[in-house]
């Protein structure tokens, strides 16, 4: 199920509300979810996984766009995106490169982009290019001993 065609906002993606499966990552625990706009009256997400600009009345993709980021991020660096894994308006995103030297250029600047602190740079065209670039991630080897988190280490089937 792709959450933008649905008009959903699940507001909790993390590393343990994600499951791999024999057919690839699933994406769980949707009790939080909700529409595109729709206004929000639970306290919800997970703070290192939270861009910092989110409005936390109305919710929309970009936040979760944010959280796959951030979870693509650590587990292809091994490394939260930010200094003390907390996500702030005026600081920039740790370069990938700076971590992992042997990161595809475009796959770097998709997790640059898709962990931008500024709903305004999480662009439409990250959603677009989602795919593209995640199958560049695929080319390495995910099952690196540096690959720490507990999900979504498989060198197939990650979606989103």
């Amino acid at each position: 199920m792709d959450l933008n065609d649905k008009g959903l906002v699940h507001r909790d993606i993390k590393p343990l509300n994600v499951m791999l499966t024999r057919t690839g990552a699933k994406l769980l625990d949707f009790n939080i979810a909700s529409r595109v706009g729709d206004p929000v009256y639970t306290q919800s997400g997970t703070s290192p996984y939270q861009p910092p600009d989110a409005d936390l009345t109305r919710w929309d993709v970009s936040t979760d766009l944010f959280a796959v980021g951030v979870v693509l991020y650590e587990l292809l660096c091994n490394h939260h995106p930010y200094p003390n894994s907390k996500p702030m308006v005026d600081e920039p995103v740790i370069d990938p490169r700076a971590i992992r030297s042997d990161l595809n250029p475009d796959l770097a600047e998709f997790l640059i982009e898709a962990c931008a602190p500024a709903n305004v740079d999480r662009s439409p065209r990250l959603l677009r290019c989602r795919s593209r670039c995640l199958r560049s991630a695929l080319t390495f080897d995910l099952l690196s001993p540096s690959c720490s988190l507990k999900v979504g280490c498989a060198p197939r089937g990650l979606t989103f």
